[in-house]
């Protein structure tokens, strides 16, 4: 299935302009800034998914679609057989396009032990639904059910603290505070802690909120890295 390009609302976490679109090739979709030219996602999608439903509606149902996947294989469990899945954190591939000198990234590795049906995410896009999580974006009156795949929000960080063994600080800020999660090898969430924004983390921003600003490397102390969403069409990865 190929279907034309798709004009999204939401702004590019990249360059915050609204030329986010997208486009379906091979039963593939693929997300990218037209302002900034930035890939933002590739997703494999059912033709049946494609078929049944108008242009404009595909990005909400892809987006559905793999939250569905994304919670199942996080719970162990394959959305295509109902077998058995491991989850495994792993480095990125750095490419061509990477500063030499540029952070480290990883992403969390899903795969089902019977039929071999896999899935490569961001381990942010893991832990959206951790109560943690949750509560933290409620009590702050946000729903993070509310965003899209491809761009949850620039105010997410991910920093590797070990990979012997691994052990990844996944942190947002919300107005005057932020939420840490501490995530082990297997994408479980160990610990979560909250802590208020200090004067120091403030200064850090150079006057703008940690929101607005969270796109952009980070020079705190912490020294995180916004998550990519990166994914393919053979078995499933994804960039947020």
């Amino acid at each position: 299935m190929d279907c034309e390009s798709i004009a999204l609302p939401e702004p590019c976490p990249f360059c915050e302009e609204t030329e986010l679109v997208a486009t379906v090739t091979d039963n593939v979709s693929r997300v990218a800034c037209q302002s900034c030219g930035a890939p933002i996602l590739e997703l494999s999608f059912p033709p049946s998914g494609y078929v049944t439903r108008e242009a404009d509606s595909i990005p909400t149902a892809l987006d559905s679609y793999h939250r569905h996947r994304i919670r199942t294989f996080t719970d162990r469990v394959c959305p295509d057989c109902g077998g058995e899945t491991t989850a495994d954190v792993e480095p990125v591939i750095r490419t061509a396009d990477d500063e030499a000198d540029g952070p480290d990234r990883v992403q969390l590795a899903f795969k089902c032990e019977a039929c071999g049906s896999a899935l490569r995410c961001p381990v942010t896009l893991a832990v959206l639904e951790h109560p943690a999580v949750v509560s933290f974006y409620h009590e702050h009156n946000r729903d993070v059910q509310e965003r899209s795949l491809w761009n949850v929000g620039r105010e997410w960080r991910e920093r590797v603290v070990s990979s012997d063994p691994w052990c990844l600080l996944v942190s947002t800020r919300l107005e005057d505070e932020t939420l840490i999660l501490y995530v082990g090898g297997d994408g479980t969430v160990v610990d979560s802690r909250r802590r208020p924004i200090t004067d120091d983390d403030a200064r850090s921003d150079s006057g703008s909120d940690a929101e607005s600003n969270a796109n952009e490397p980070s020079t705190t102390e912490d020294d995180e890295t916004q998550p990519a969403l990166e994914t393919d069409s053979s078995d499933e990865s994804a960039t947020v």
